[in-house]
């Protein structure tokens, strides 16, 4: 009984901690539960295959707003080939990118206040110019070992909860069977 105690105990730590590493993911877009947007835009970080574009971010309908490819009106000169990393607060999402021609802009979003339905507006600027990088939190996609940490440990603990789930039921089962065994029969 107490192994039984111990396992479900152990099992419930193993869920815990899978939501927090959820959590943790769901900035490199890899998150199975996303409960969260990311600001007031809402908009969520998504993680795709390479060959379908990479890291991107969709709005609250499920639709891309930048990624591999996009171009922006006004802006037809700057071609987004891959997404470097991101800053966000409660407003703005600034995401850093490298264009076609290896130089790296940054891509602000904000509420479009002038529009009537919910609408982002896009603002492309050099590296060198973005004022107010500093007020943001951020996120580096450069180097995913972090994210690629994050996963690892969330996969492993996902086979060991299941490993654990099965021993307890196992364990459940086979107990059941035991006393019915013992158990007299009546005439």
């Amino acid at each position: 009984m107490k192994i039984n105690r111990y396992l479900f105990i152990s099992i419930l730590a193993i869920v815990i901690a899978l939501f927090y590493l959820d959590g943790k993911l769901f900035y490199y877009g890899k998150s199975s539960f996303n409960f969260c947007d990311l600001n007031t835009l809402q908009v969520r970080p998504k993680s795709i295959p390479e060959f379908e574009g990479g890291f991107c971010f969709i709005d609250n309908s499920g639709f891309e707003i930048i990624g591999q490819g996009f171009k922006y009106k006004g802006y037809d000169t700057v071609e987004v080939n891959t997404i470097l990393g991101y800053g966000y607060d409660i407003e703005e999402l600034a995401v850093l990118i490298e264009s076609a021609d290896n130089r790296q802009y940054y891509a602000k979003f904000i509420d479009d206040k002038a529009v009537v339905t919910k609408s982002l507006a896009v603002e492309i600027v050099n590296q060198d110019e973005y004022i107010g990088i500093d007020n943001l939190e951020w996120v580096d996609l450069s180097s995913t070992s972090q994210g690629k940490a994050f996963e690892l440990t969330r996969n492993y603990l996902v086979l060991l909860l299941v490993i654990m789930s099965l021993i307890l039921i196992f364990r459940i089962i086979r107990k059941k069977d035991d006393k019915n065994k013992k158990a007299p029969r009546s005439a």
